[in-house]
């Protein structure tokens, strides 16, 4: 299991990252800025 990114068990794809994203926000994001924030 990896623990930095423990919703990849459940979705390996992109999907997680941006569950992930959206989960931490408190702001609306366009796509361009939800991207930057879910590439490391």
């Amino acid at each position: 299991m990896r623990v930095q990114t423990p919703l990849a068990v459940v979705t390996p794809t992109v999907d997680g990252d941006v569950l992930a994203v959206l989960a931490r926000a408190d702001s609306w994001f366009t796509v361009s800025g939800l991207h930057r924030l879910a590439v490391f």
